[in-house]
């Protein structure tokens, strides 16, 4: 009896999946800490308006280098800090999400700008969050981010999306979910 071609392609998802997983959980707690305040420092110095928000904000969750897997659809995940306003690093977080349609593919990463108190302290004493569920929440197009106009800052979450030239657009966090780990 000959198995149909769709089980060979979900055996090879779930092995493929397994890998990446396996690879990403291997990263410590000092590699997470020195990629995310690498990428920072990147996106700080290719866009001045991620460099005034972060001035601002009371935490930066930054999640350095999100992998992708597809077929038919692309999961993303990567793990990520949370900094706070003087640079220490107050937690460690991973986050999943799945995409359907066009997303351009490649390694990217992201920054939450956490503008007030609340935020930092919910990440910090609860960590897990479905981003689909944040009030406030507002995705920069990387188009106007270099502008020098100053930001009303009136929102409680800025997101820059950024990959290894700089910020990046087109691609949204509907379905990212973020949790609290202990790498």
């Amino acid at each position: 009896m000959s198995r149909p071609p769709f089980f060979a392609a979900a055996i090879l998802i779930a092995i493929t999946l397994c890998t990446f997983t396996r690879s990403a959980s291997a990263v410590s707690e000092g590699q997470i800490n020195a990629r995310a305040h690498v990428a920072l420092s990147k996106l700080y110095e290719s866009s001045p308006m991620a460099h005034q928000i972060g001035a601002h904000a009371t935490g930066t969750l930054v999640f350095p280098n999100i992998v992708q897997a597809s077929f038919p659809t692309r999961h993303y995940y990567g793990k990520g800090a949370l900094i706070g306003q003087r640079g220490g690093t107050h937690g460690y977080y991973y986050t999943s999400a799945t995409s359907y349609g066009y997303q351009p593919a490649g390694p990217f990463g992201f920054a939450l700008f956490l503008m007030d108190r609340q935020w930092m302290n919910y990440f910090v004493q609860q960590g897990n969050c479905d981003l689909a569920d944040v009030p406030g929440l507002v995705t920069v197009d990387v188009r106007t981010a270099h502008s020098s106009k100053a930001a009303t800052l009136k929102n409680k979450i800025y997101v820059f999306f950024f990959d290894q030239n700089g910020p990046r657009q087109g691609l949204s966090l509907q379905t990212s979910k973020i949790r609290h780990i202990l790498p």
